[in-house]
C-alpha cells in the first residue's frame, strides 16, 4: 500500500496573494531566472514571494491565517512563470451577503505539485487548481536579504533613473496598489544607476546596466543574483515588511 508523503498547507488572503503572484510575473525573467519562488515562515505568519531578473530582485509578503510546513522541502518551493500564472488567474468570489469577510486562498504543498484552492464561502475545499512544481530550486540568494541591504543604503540625490528602471517601477507598484516609498540609492561600483520600491509588504531594487571601460568587459548580460547587490549584507533581520491582516489589502 502507498504512503501519502505528508502536505504542508498555508491559507491567506487572496488578494494579497493574487497582487504578489501578478508582480513577481512582471519582474522574473523568462530566459535567465524563469520560476518564482515561495518562502513559507510559520513564525512570523507570512508567506515571502520572490523573483528575480539579471538587473532586479523582489519580494512581497502575504499576511497568512495558516502556515503549517509539515516537511523541510517545503521551507522553500518554486514553480515555472506559466504555473505562477494559473495560480494568479485563479478565481475566488464571496458569496452573496458575505459583506465584512475576505476572499482566502489555500496553498497545498505536495512532493510534485502546490493546489491553490477556494477558502471562502461554499467553495471552501472544492475549487481549487494543481499545478506542478519544480523539482529543484533555480533563483540564487534570498531576496529579503537583497531588500534589507537596500533599505538600509545610503541615497545618491544626484543619480537618475533609466527608462527601463522607471517602466518596472511603475509597473510594480500599480499592481500592489500600496502607498510607496521611492529612494535612489549609491550603486555599486560600475552600475549606472539602482532604485528601491518599497511598500508596506514588498520591495523592489533594480539596477540599469553596467559602465564599460577599455579593459574590461562589464556588460548587461552579467546577472545579478539575489544576494549580489554589491554592498556587504550587515542586517540579520528578515525582512519585516509584513504588514497588518488588512480586510481590503493595504492602503
Amino acid at each position: 500500500m502507498a504512503v501519502m508523503s505528508p502536505q504542508s498547507k498555508i491559507i491567506c488572503y487572496h488578494e494579497e496573494l493574487r497582487s504578489a503572484l501578478l508582480a513577481a510575473l512582471k519582474v522574473a525573467d523568462k530566459k535567465l531566472f524563469g520560476s518564482i519562488q515561495f518562502r513559507p515562515l510559520p513564525e512570523d505568519g507570512v508567506l515571502q514571494i520572490s523573483a528575480l531578473n539579471k538587473t532586479s530582485t523582489f519580494v512581497a509578503t502575504v499576511p497568512t491565517e495558516m502556515c503549517d510546513v509539515v516537511d523541510q522541502r517545503d521551507e522553500v518551493f518554486e514553480c515555472l512563470l506559466s504555473e505562477a500564472s494559473v495560480m494568479a488567474k485563479f478565481p475566488i468570489k464571496l458569496p452573496p451577503g458575505s459583506e465584512g469577510e475576505v476572499a482566502k486562498a489555500g496553498l497545498i504543498i505536495a512532493d510534485s505539485w502546490i493546489q491553490i484552492t477556494d477558502e471562502t464561502g461554499l467553495g471552501i475545499g472544492i475549487r481549487h487548481s494543481r499545478v506542478r512544481r519544480n523539482s529543484d530550486l533555480e533563483l540564487p540568494g534570498h531576496a529579503d536579504r537583497t531588500i534589507e541591504t537596500a533599505i538600509d543604503a545610503d541615497e545618491d540625490f544626484d543619480a537618475v533613473l533609466f527608462p527601463a528602471q522607471t517602466a518596472l517601477v511603475g509597473r510594480v507598484a500599480e499592481i500592489m496598489g500600496q502607498k510607496h516609498q521611492i529612494r535612489l540609492l549609491k550603486a555599486p561600483e560600475g552600475v549606472l544607476s539602482r532604485v528601491l520600491l518599497s511598500g508596506a509588504t514588498y520591495g523592489l531594487t533594480c539596477t540599469e546596466g553596467r559602465q564599460k571601460d577599455e579593459d574590461t568587459d562589464t556588460s548587461d548580460d552579467q546577472p545579478l543574483s539575489f544576494d549580489d547587490s554589491g554592498l556587504s549584507v550587515t542586517s540579520s533581520k528578515s525582512l519585516k515588511i509584513v504588514g497588518a491582516s488588512p480586510a481590503h489589502g493595504v492602503s
